[in-house]
């Protein structure tokens, strides 16, 4: 499946915000705001943040990265 406008927004304001985030600019905010509202950014915004805090301090602290069956509770369901 391919991704949507807005969630390909959203994956590039991401990468803008861990990578470069002085090159979010007016025109990149204004094609932003096509997609989502003021307070949708806002959120957008603090999720990006707090996920690129903790990977950040999962370094840091050498954390290291989950293995390949981590995340079989979503391929399985929480019900089971």
């Amino acid at each position: 499946m391919e991704a949507t406008g807005r969630e390909r927004a959203a994956l590039a304001f991401a990468e803008k915000l861990a990578v470069n985030h002085t090159t979010i600019d007016d025109a990149f905010m204004t094609g932003m705001r096509a997609h989502f509202t003021d307070a949708e950014l806002v959120e957008l915004g603090l999720i990006t943040g707090a996920f690129i805090m903790l990977g950040r301090l999962h370094r840091t602290f050498g954390v290291p990265p989950m293995g390949p069956r981590s995340h079989a509770v979503l391929e399985r369901g929480y019900d089971s």
